[in-house]
């Protein structure tokens, strides 16, 4: 459907061993932060009832949900601008350029290979996401909703790596001018939610910034809702579509400026 760059590697992706063992090393990373908070709690009180294991559910999920979307946001990032800049260096892009491929085919099949491997993580660590809502504390509609803002972050910072690396011809300057965005994105919505910006309401740092948005769901008490109340899981929902949004847009504009950034002018 996205086209033969995404086919090809959805087909050689399972062949590499690499593709076995980061999902298996995030999965157990997320599964040894639960243990060591779960001996540091059982170390500190005891454990009598299950209003300590809900306290303890509440803890364990704010210690997560953050470390995965950080995790994986600059994974995803970095995944996404190296796999435009690796069909630079070996200078196969322009070829890519000379077939019959659409500018869409291209964009869309290098982001979406580039998404692969941080989604094939994402969904090895889900189970262990949903295993808390057992401890008590959690709900599952904060769990779902931690997922839906995560994966859009996912698409979104897989869209900005690679749209850097097909405006950009060195693959440093790619991965510096990624990776600064990014980190200016999180500083605005932690300006933002200090109310240092009098035109912006804090609330709407739950919005824009990713990481505001997850550990606001992340809360026993979610913040005032800026939809309307009926409306489930609101916050959550609207920050994870203002990030896809901005996902699709930043994939917009790959595909219209594809063949005008590429071959550039230093080239």
């Amino acid at each position: 459907m996205i086209g033969p760059i995404f086919q090809r590697e959805t087909a050689t992706l399972p062949r590499r061993g690499r593709h076995f063992v980061n999902r298996v090393v995030f999965a157990m990373m997320l599964f040894a932060i639960l243990c060591t908070t779960w001996l540091l709690l059982a170390g500190i009180q005891p454990v009598q009832n299950a209003g300590d294991l809900a306290r303890f559910g509440v803890l364990i999920f704010q210690l997560i949900a953050p470390f995965q979307l950080i995790v994986l946001l600059f994974a995803a990032a970095l995944a996404g601008s190296t796999a435009v800049s690796h069909e630079k260096d070996k200078q196969t892009l322009l070829l890519l350029l000379m077939t019959s491929l659409s500018n869409a085919e291209v964009v869309l099949g290098k982001i979406g290979a580039g998404l692969l491997t941080s989604v094939d993580a994402f969904l090895a660590s889900i189970p262990i996401i949903f295993a808390i809502t057992l401890l008590g504390g959690v709900s599952t509609e904060q769990v779902i909703a931690c997922t839906w803002i995560t994966g859009c972050t996912l698409v979104a910072s897989a869209s900005l790596g690679a749209t850097i690396s097909f405006w950009r011809e060195k693959t440093f300057q790619s991965i510096a001018v990624t990776m600064l965005i990014i980190a200016l994105w999180l500083v605005f919505g932690e300006w933002i939610a200090s109310g240092s910006i009098r035109s912006i309401e804090p609330q709407w740092a739950n919005i824009i910034s990713p990481l505001r948005a997850v550990w606001d769901v992340s809360q026993p008490i979610a913040s005032k809702q800026i939809l309307p109340p009926d409306i489930p899981i609101g916050n959550p929902l609207l920050a994870g579509s203002f990030i896809l949004t901005i996902g699709i847009c930043l994939m917009a504009i790959s595909i219209v400026m594809l063949r005008q950034w590429n071959p550039s002018k230093e080239r």
